[in-house]
């Protein structure tokens, strides 16, 4: 299987994001909401990764340093602080 291009995981992010706002409305679903929102930010990580050819192992832990990494060399903000980490969000 090939590695997803930016408009195709763009367009899976975007019919994620579709049904976040499906979930969000009254009353709202909570788990759609949830399951759905990161998906919709994997999917749109993933977009970000192939726009700048940031290649991308297919696992969780992978599409996460996609998250962290490309800041580095594209200029793109620096990261929130990791979950536990001391840091002061603004």
């Amino acid at each position: 299987m090939g590695t997803p291009d930016a408009k195709s995981q763009y367009g899976v992010a975007r019919r994620h994001l579709d049904r976040v706002q499906t979930a969000w409305d009254q009353p709202t679903d909570r788990s759609d909401l949830s399951l759905y929102g990161f998906h919709c930010l994997e999917a749109a990580v993933m977009a970000a990764a192939a726009h700048v050819q940031f290649k991308v192992q297919r696992t969780h832990w992978q599409k996460g340093a996609a998250a962290r990494d490309p800041h580095v060399k594209h200029g793109s903000p620096a990261p929130m602080p990791r979950s536990g980490s001391r840091g002061t969000v603004r």
